[in-house]
């Protein structure tokens, strides 16, 4: 019988200060005075606010958006959208 034993407090720090700061972040973008959609590498929608459902006259909840797949709607709405200057 063998058994190993790892310290894992420092991994667990880390994930606790993570998640804090996903939570700021997510925050930050639903109070923003801006229009803001967050998608994941498959379009899949993460974060979105009040001001990007009104601006896209969206009527729903940025909650009930989350997790739905944003390619087709992103396709119909480019033209409403622009690439700002870097």
């Amino acid at each position: 019988m063998v058994a190993t034993f790892e310290d894992i407090s420092k991994e667990k720090q880390a994930l606790e200060k993570l998640k804090e700061s996903e939570n700021r972040l997510a925050a930050l973008i639903v109070n923003l005075q801006t229009g803001i959609l967050l998608e994941d590498e498959n379009r899949n929608i993460l974060l979105t606010n009040e001001r990007f459902c009104n601006m896209f006259g969206i009527d729903a909840p940025p909650e009930a958006l989350k997790g739905l797949d944003y390619s087709n709607a992103a396709e119909e709405t480019k033209s409403l959208c622009t690439k700002s200057a870097e």
